[in-house]
């Protein structure tokens, strides 16, 4: 809710300022904004106006989810996402596209930065990303670099709070009583949970301790459980190769947390690129050794680039029994409006 007053207040503001030379708030002499100067002088013209701007806005969103689905014929699949997801047994798995409109960098964009000033040229950074390698370039960028630095310089990409903006604010709304996931590094989760109708996370947990969580989730505990860790704690990070390696072993803690998991939650991913990473390798290991009919699916909301191929694509992600629901290249915009439809028809 304050998100979407936030992005009324913006087009209502969207003029000069009013400046009041007279008035019973005596703020003679001073600038406030128009959105300001309604909802303290005419509240309840503030209030009828907001909701009539907020149902055209969703009917807006409804009809741009509507013409996606019809295009990637992708209403049944979405149907079946609403049941999942009404049935209270979901849980939300972000990845970093959920931040990038807020002015977090992609993995790709990260590891270009990272790479400069180095001996690493981007071309060699790019190459290595168009191959799937992003922990193997993180790797060699950490290699070439000392320590010291490459962790500097990624605790200054990730490290900084920024204003949330865009489907990222929706999350608590969509999941205000249950935990989440998250690989990413910054703390936006962390700030849009924060305000006093949410209150937070009672427990945030990292990488190193997630043996536990399962306990905690089952009796009903709200964790955000960050499964990368935080970009300026080295030890409970997962971004090198040696860092995935122990994670994702056999024997590693997130390897076994997701193989726990995958068994009793339906994962809504947003945001996700769901290539080949380590997080849908360690989804599809489970797969090949349990009955798929027998562990809940799994939804993402994912683009397909154009040089994609939906087909193999889609056959790629069913070994990881995760379904998509596509929408077209640099469509980001389309995650608020397939949010907004499934939270709409799941309270309908």
């Amino acid at each position: 809710m304050e998100y979407l007053k936030k992005l009324f207040d913006d087009e209502i503001d969207d003029v000069k300022e009013l400046e009041v030379v007279k008035g019973t708030f005596e703020l003679k002499g001073e600038f406030i904004r128009p959105s300001e100067a309604l909802r303290e002088l005419r509240t309840e013209v503030y209030d009828y106006a907001f909701q009539e701007w907020r149902d055209s806005r969703e009917a807006d969103l409804i009809r741009e989810a509507d013409a996606a689905l019809e295009e990637f014929d992708n209403e049944d699949r979405f149907d079946k996402l609403v049941k999942s997801f009404s049935g209270g047994n979901m849980t939300a798995f972000v990845g970093a596209g959920m931040s990038y409109e807020s002015g977090y960098p992609l993995w790709g964009d990260t590891l270009h930065r990272l790479a400069n000033g180095s001996n690493i040229s981007q071309n060699d950074v790019n190459e290595l990303i168009i191959d799937g390698k992003y922990e193997e370039c993180a790797q060699i960028i950490y290699d070439e670099l000392t320590p010291a630095l490459f962790n500097e310089k990624l605790e200054a990409m990730f490290g900084r709070m920024k204003p949330a903006k865009g489907p990222i604010n929706l999350l608590p709304e969509m999941f205000p009583n249950t935990s989440l996931i998250t690989t990413n590094f910054d703390q936006l989760i962390e700030s849009v949970y924060s305000h006093d109708r949410y209150q937070g996370f009672d427990i945030i947990k990292t990488g190193t301790d997630l043996p536990e969580v399962l306990r905690q989730i089952a009796a009903g505990t709200r964790m955000l459980l960050k499964i990368h860790g935080h970009c300026d704690k080295v030890a409970d990070r997962v971004l090198l190769t040696c860092e995935y390696e122990k994670a994702y072993k056999d024997e590693g803690t997130v390897q076994k947390f997701l193989d726990k998991v995958l068994f009793g939650r339906s994962l809504l991913f947003l945001g996700c690129s769901l290539y080949s990473d380590r997080t849908i390798q360690a989804m599809q290991n489970f797969i090949a050794n349990n009955d798929p009919g027998h562990v809940p699916r799994h939804y993402a909301f994912v683009e397909l680039k154009d040089d994609d191929n939906k087909g193999e694509r889609e056959k790629f992600l069913s070994t990881a029994n995760v379904f998509p629901i596509w929408f077209g290249q640099n469509q980001f915009y389309l995650i608020e409006a397939f949010m907004t439809k499934l939270k709409l028809e799941a309270e309908a």
